[in-house]
């Protein structure tokens, strides 16, 4: 501003030199006129005196005049200067008003995301915490329906005892209480309720009522008069020269592929020869209940374990989230400063 304003005062001072110089030689021009007249008519003294008298009034007003108008351009282009450097600093300020409400646009815009992660976060947190409460009441649920399934058994075996304490038959294991099979008071009734359980028959001497009784077939193979699956027990089925399947305990022809593999088969051609006796199937039944309850405990396991994963798969994703918005917002507060 101040270079402009010097060099604007400089071009007005040449100006008026040059207004000067031009008016000094149009009074040099109008003195050699005179001389020139005067030295036609003899009366150059006067009229030089003349002339220099007029060309002396003449440059001092014209310098006069030059001089008012140098200062009158003067004051206006310092009014002018003041007037520019005022707009200049208008413009400025609103520049940087401009910056500064941008600037803080952008400091709420960055809280407002943060809040929202804050929110998402807080939502995923319980979210989670949800699924662990709901997977822990469905675990106290299966504990609690075996809990109400022993109680079950418990109270039926009770009444079983109760039953065979009044002279009531026992079943031998065999009681159903749903199917209204409390008390085995004769050899048909065992026999009915070890059919319904579609448990093996061991043989009319294993139990009190079957004892006079006569069996249904003899025991030598060649004497079968009835067809392999109508005999209800492994002992049965042997003695009349049938296979004994394990896995659906039913009497079939001892022949190949008549049961589930030679594992499966009792017989000449399984890899079994013998019935297994009451213990063998009471210590099956418990490793079977085991590997199921080992299975359940490995399920509920696996279960935790993907809870786990995923709880710690969620909170990467966050932290990542987080450190790349709080890297973006350090690149536009530094772009902005």
């Amino acid at each position: 501003g101040m270079a402009a304003r010097g060099a604007r005062g400089a071009s007005l001072r040449a100006t008026a030199c040059i207004l000067l110089l031009l008016i000094s030689m149009l009074a040099v021009s109008k003195l050699a006129l005179a001389e020139e007249s005067c030295s036609a008519d003899g009366n150059c003294a006067g009229k030089h005196g003349d002339a220099q008298g007029d060309g002396k009034v003449e440059g001092a007003e014209g310098a006069e005049g030059g001089n008012a108008k140098e200062q009158k351009s003067s004051a206006e282009a310092r009014a002018e200067a003041r007037a520019e450097s005022e707009r200049q600093k208008a413009a400025q300020r609103e520049q940087h008003q401009q910056r500064e409400a941008e600037r803080l646009r952008k400091i709420e815009e960055a809280k407002k995301r943060a809040e929202e992660n804050n929110q998402a976060r807080k939502e995923e947190e319980a979210k989670a915490k949800n699924a662990e409460a709901e997977t822990e009441r469905r675990a106290e649920d299966k504990n609690q329906a075996k809990k109400e399934e022993d109680a079950k058994a418990t109270k039926a075996e009770d009444e079983t005892s109760k039953d065979v304490a009044s002279d009531c038959g026992s079943c031998y294991g065999a009681e159903d209480l749903a199917r209204g099979i409390k008390c085995c008071n004769n050899c048909d009734d065992v026999k009915h309720a070890y059919k319904t359980k579609q448990w093996g028959w061991p043989g009319n001497d294993k139990f009190e009522q079957c004892k006079n009784v006569r069996e249904d077939v003899t025991r030598n193979p060649k004497a079968r008069t009835q067809p392999c699956d109508a005999y209800m027990s492994c002992k049965d089925c042997l003695e009349v020269g049938c296979g004994w399947c394990i896995s659906t305990r039913r009497c079939a022809p001892d022949e190949a592929w008549q049961c589930s593999g030679e594992n499966d088969h009792i017989g000449k051609i399984g890899t079994h020869k013998a019935c297994p006796s009451r213990e063998e199937h009471t210590q099956k039944r418990a490793e079977r209940k085991r590997e199921e309850e080992a299975a359940k405990q490995e399920k509920v396991q696996r279960d935790e374990a993907e809870l786990e994963r995923a709880r710690a798969r969620y909170k990467e994703r966050l932290e990542a989230k987080q450190q790349e918005e709080l890297d973006r917002i350090t690149r536009e507060e530094g772009g902005g400063g």
